[in-house]
């Protein structure tokens, strides 16, 4: 088992929460601007900096796939139920079988197939998934590697915001590489360096000018300008960093990272509550503040039932095992 990192993992903890809060935050605020400069780049970064080449592509792929696409899977199967529950079964039937193909977050920008049915956050699973096949595969196999997944990525950013909007979240996964390669690198080179003070303002420079000029929503590989917005985004994970660095000496930390530990689940239960909507079902009127906390909470610990249930359900038949073994002994 692989060791953990306490520091990654209060990152990790800070961005699911970011991540859940910023599906809620209004839209045109400070807060929604800051949450967006980093929080899903973040995820991204953070992956490619536990990166490790791997030749076995078909073990990798296997394991990403079980990791990655199973959960995808699961929380379209849920969608679909939902869905069906207020169409006529055929047209709810298609409607997520199509959007559960595509793994679009939102209508693209681009030319051909731009309005395909959305699935919602979901989006970032399968994205992530092609990410790190399509990473690994030209780290290991292409000869200048850091040029060909630059090239790949910047060639996905404008194909997917211009031109098609492919199925299973291709693109945005391709144009993600970017950050992936990002992470890579700072763990090639140590982040614990300090930082050259005209390197850091011009990602302060950066991130400011991104967070009052520009945009970036890499659901659908949307960059207002691409440059400002990826150095933006850099600066804003170190600051994520050192702001972990800090937390893991006080206890707060401590809970960040036991988050952190279980992103995935909590991702996944916010991309089904995030298109259900319980809270408008019960008409519940609340305010944002509110409803950020009240699901945070909700995601947080249904995550953590659904952990300890698994672990008593894996452990269950090992101890049975166990106990009829020193029987027939």
């Amino acid at each position: 088992m692989a060791t953990r990192i306490p520091t990654i993992d209060i990152m990790k903890g800070i961005a699911i929460i970011a991540v859940i809060v910023g599906h809620i935050v209004p839209g045109e605020s400070l807060g929604k601007e800051l949450i967006f400069s980093f929080h899903m780049p973040l995820f991204f970064i953070v992956a490619g900096y536990l990166y490790k080449p791997n030749t076995s592509y078909r073990k990798k792929s296997i394991a990403d796939f079980r990791r990655l696409i199973v959960p995808y899977l699961v929380v379209a199967f849920i969608f679909t139920i939902y869905i069906l529950i207020g169409n006529s079964f055929l047209s709810g039937l298609k409607y997520s079988l199509t959007a559960t193909l595509w793994g679009a977050a939102k209508h693209h920008h681009s030319l051909i197939w731009s309005t395909a049915p959305r699935i919602g956050a979901a989006w970032f699973l399968p994205a992530l998934f092609w990410c790190r096949q399509i990473f690994n595969f030209c780290f290991t196999q292409v000869k200048y590697p850091y040029l060909a997944i630059v090239l790949l990525s910047l060639i996905s950013t404008v194909t997917d915001y211009y031109l098609i909007n492919l199925p299973f979240a291709l693109l945005p996964g391709m144009s993600a590489m970017i950050f992936y390669l990002i992470g890579y690198w700072i763990h090639i080179i140590t982040i614990e360096k300090k930082l050259h003070i005209l390197l850091f303002a011009t990602g302060l420079i950066c991130w400011i000018l991104h967070m009052r000029f520009s945009t970036l929503d890499m659901a659908i590989c949307s960059y207002g300008f691409y440059p400002m917005d990826v150095i933006g985004a850099l600066f804003a994970t170190v600051g994520v960093y050192y702001i972990s660095r800090w937390l893991s000496k006080i206890s707060l930390g401590k809970i960040l990272g036991n988050i952190g530990q279980f992103t995935l689940y909590i991702f996944c239960i916010h991309a089904v509550e995030m298109e259900v909507n319980p809270y408008e079902l019960l008409s519940i009127n609340m305010g944002w503040y509110t409803e950020a906390i009240i699901r945070v909470t909700w995601c947080v610990a249904a995550a953590y039932l659904y952990v300890s249930i698994k672990k008593i359900i894996l452990t269950k038949p090992y101890c049975l095992i166990q106990s009829n073994t020193s029987k027939n002994i």
